[in-house]
């Protein structure tokens, strides 16, 4: 006959074992709603200080008043979009501020915060040489304008003293990495979570020497666009960049888009007796001035595309892993195809798009089919990086793509040898 004292213990441990079960099942589903609440939390760019911003207006373009740096230092900005491979294999989310001449030699400059805001993040990068000898410091800002739209701006030199005095009394995370530019061994990157209120015209930083700013624009309360494939770039802002000029309004707009453009050296010669070299500015004058990050166009050619045998990449700054179909950024009317390597050599082929037969033809009519393009660089066509011989491409269908990098010349009837894989 079983005793009461054991019943008792026999209860016990099953109720034991049933108060186990409920927490853990507890505890899962709250772990997963809280990792849901989490990837909605950073999607729509929410914070612990979200009840202290402002909702956003219909109409963003007052949320900037302040130009980031005085505008007689900017010589130019160069427009969303831009292509540099490996790193920016796709196009670039962000727009290169440019000062008067070279690198190095750009002035001290004061950084102004641009508009009322909460910063939320600042970024401190250390870079050494191969010795371990410190050779540069350079900063990363967040500026939070209302729930859901922020701008980040990158290379400040130094902070002013009120925004030290609060990152001084912060424990930051870091990180060290290979350096990113020439001279650089090692890099460590610090960032700092913090919560300032900075009103639009402080002065934040000092900027300029071998550093100018870079900037960035989200607005995490639009919807990206459905037929990307977005989760492949593994870098959860880049479907809701947009241009931070559009923040502006008014004569400081105007005057800050007509910086929008490109220096470049243009060599000519003068009665064949000498060659010289003029500078001379060369304008965006297609819309968007501005420039644009997406050219995905779901259904043609035109877009990013990710090498299918490597399983996509960790972000779209990488090497050798990316296929950028696209238009330039300071001249749309020209193509440009961005080569990150696998299939050919690092480097970029500019033409003008044709709208007919199949050599240099415009990205956005290739659909589905069995015809192979071809694509080679022309002469007098500015922007590219280029390297011998042709690519040879064929849309199989919405989400693969084939191509090859072939000796020669295009002709209107081309084949595959041995063809690379691309996927999106």
């Amino acid at each position: 006959m079983i005793s009461f004292k054991s019943l008792f213990k026999r209860f016990w441990w099953m109720f034991f074992i049933f108060f186990l079960v409920v927490v853990s099942i507890a505890i899962f589903l709250y772990s997963k709603k809280g990792e849901e609440i989490t990837k909605e939390v950073q999607k729509i760019g929410d914070s612990a200080y979200s009840n202290k911003l402002p909702d956003c207006p219909k109409d963003l373009s007052e949320l900037l008043t302040v130009s980031m740096v005085d505008v007689e230092y900017i010589a130019s900005l160069t427009p969303l979009g831009n292509s540099n491979p490996p790193s920016h294999t796709f196009p670039v989310d962000h727009v290169y501020f440019q000062g008067y001449g070279e690198k190095g030699d750009w002035p001290r400059m004061p950084f102004y915060t641009p508009g009322d805001s909460i910063v939320s993040w600042v970024m401190q990068e250390k870079a050494y040489d191969a010795d371990g000898n410190h050779i540069h410091t350079s900063y990363a800002i967040d500026f939070n304008l209302c729930k859901g739209v922020k701008v980040v701006a990158a290379g400040e030199t130094e902070l002013m003293p009120q925004l030290q005095r609060v990152i001084d009394d912060t424990k930051p995370e870091c990180k060290s990495s290979e350096g990113k530019h020439d001279g650089q061994a090692t890099i460590t990157q610090c960032v700092y979570n913090i919560e300032y209120k900075s009103k639009a015209g402080e002065q934040i930083a000092w900027t300029g020497g071998d550093d100018i700013p870079e900037v960035w624009a989200f607005n995490y309360n639009i919807e990206p666009d459905k037929n990307v494939d977005w989760e492949r770039y593994n870098y959860g802002d880049y479907a809701y960049a947009f241009c931070m000029f559009d923040l502006y309004s008014g004569d400081l707009r105007d005057t800050l888009y007509s910086k929008f453009g490109t220096y470049t050296f243009k060599k000519y010669d003068e009665k064949k007796l000498e060659e010289r070299e003029e500078i001379i500015f060369v304008p965006r004058t297609i819309d968007p001035i501005c420039g644009s990050t997406h050219q995905n166009i779901y259904g043609t050619a035109q877009g990013d595309w990710f090498a299918s045998d490597t399983g996509g990449n960790d972000n779209p700054e990488f090497a050798g892993d990316g296929l950028s179909l696209i238009h330039d950024n300071i001249d749309p009317r020209i193509g440009k195809m961005v080569i990150g390597g696998n299939f050919a050599e690092v480097g970029i082929i500019t033409f003008n798009p044709t709208s007919s037969g199949t050599i240099n033809r415009e990205f956005s009519h290739i659909k589905l089919g069995d015809t192979i393009y071809c694509y080679q660089q022309e002469e007098d066509v500015d922007f590219g990086r280029y390297f011998d011989g042709i690519v040879v491409l064929q849309l199989v269908d919405e989400h693969n793509l084939k191509i090859e990098r072939q000796i020669g010349d295009c002709s209107e009837d081309m084949s595959f040898i041995n063809p690379f894989s691309y996927e999106r």
